[in-house]
């Protein structure tokens, strides 16, 4: 019997052996037939909860490459700005577009925002603390530690309403309980939004096939996993929080839609919430009675104006167009 059960278990490991092996080959054949056939490359779809003291992490890894765009930082974590003597410092929270993805670290709308001060006699300084993958939960944590260290005369905002409610949820740290905002500390972000994160810092997600299965549990709006009942209610709350926080200072916000947003005249289905969402934020901004600006109407093209490669993000001559709109709401109370 021993001898039996001994045969049986060496024949089960073996068989396992096999089935490994097997799966194994097929995943390498899957690899290389999906990099021959996708020769342009597939691009990891994840929403998950960026941490919020990736801005403070960026100052001990100052030089970032993304689609062939080098992104320096300073010591501080903040993308590099121009050195120059200032007496007016003025604070950048926001995403990607805020980080200026797809453009040199001169050419971003706060270093936009910068020169046309300076143009116009006042020698201000812009500290950019945007980070691809922020929503208004992590931007808020940023900003109360920035402005808790930092001498800050005025502060930018800048909000993309198309994944900022899906950030949030993924992120983790705020909720909402009774109508009132709550903060989780730590953060207790989805299960599936911490899966997605460990698979997008992983190795893994170098491998075409694991892009290709994330890519295909997700539904064609990337947002949507992470979007509830409550997502602009939270919105609402983190933006009201952080007016709070800015406190007396001046405050402009940037509203950035997509193109479809701007020019589709017959939404599809699948654009419907994304309209949605950003009309109800620019309602909540005319609601709160703060400064902002609609990019979409100091650019009148996003898509014709959008960086090769990069989403979607603004050009450098974009980035131009919307420093002038920001310094002209700034000039008056920083002079």
């Amino acid at each position: 019997m021993p001898r039996r059960i001994s045969s049986a278990l060496s024949g089960g490991a073996a068989y396992a052996l096999l089935a490994c092996a097997g799966i194994v080959g097929s995943l390498v054949l899957a690899e290389i037939g999906s990099r021959i056939m996708l020769r342009d490359g597939v691009r990891l779809q994840v929403q998950w909860g960026v941490p919020d003291d990736v801005v403070e992490q960026r100052a001990r890894h100052p030089i970032d490459s993304i689609n062939g765009t080098t992104l320096s930082y300073d010591e501080s974590g903040f993308r590099t700005g121009s050195g120059l003597p200032y007496d007016r410092t003025v604070l950048f929270i926001g995403d990607s577009f805020t980080e200026g993805v797809g453009v040199a670290d001169g050419e971003t709308f706060a270093r936009a925002t910068e020169r046309a001060l300076r143009r116009d006699g006042i020698p201000a300084r812009s500290l950019n603390a945007g980070q691809r993958g922020f929503g208004a939960a992590q931007e808020l944590k940023v900003l109360r530690r920035v402005l808790a260290r930092e001498p800050v005369d005025a502060v930018v905002v800048q909000s993309f309403p198309m994944n900022d409610l899906s950030d949030n949820i993924a992120f983790g740290g705020f909720g909402m309980a009774d109508g009132h905002l709550v903060e989780l500390d730590p953060p207790h972000p989805p299960p599936r939004a911490r899966l997605a994160g460990a698979v997008a810092q992983s190795w893994l997600s170098n491998l075409y096939v694991v892009r290709l299965v994330n890519n295909a549990l997700m539904p064609g709006d990337p947002a949507a996993p992470w979007d509830s009942d409550t997502s602009l209610e939270l919105e609402g709350a983190l933006l009201s929080e952080t007016i709070a926080a800015v406190g007396s200072r001046p405050i402009v916000f940037l509203v950035v839609p997509t193109k479809r947003v701007q020019q589709e005249p017959r939404p599809s289905r699948d654009h419907i919430d994304e309209i949605r969402r950003f009309n109800e934020v620019c309602a909540f901004m005319n609601e709160l009675g703060v400064p902002w600006i609609d990019a979409g109407n100091v650019i009148t093209d996003l898509e014709a104006d959008a960086a090769n490669g990069d989403g979607g993000h603004f050009s450098h001559e974009g980035n131009t167009l919307i420093g002038e709109a920001i310094a002209q709401r700034l000039r008056p109370s920083l002079r």
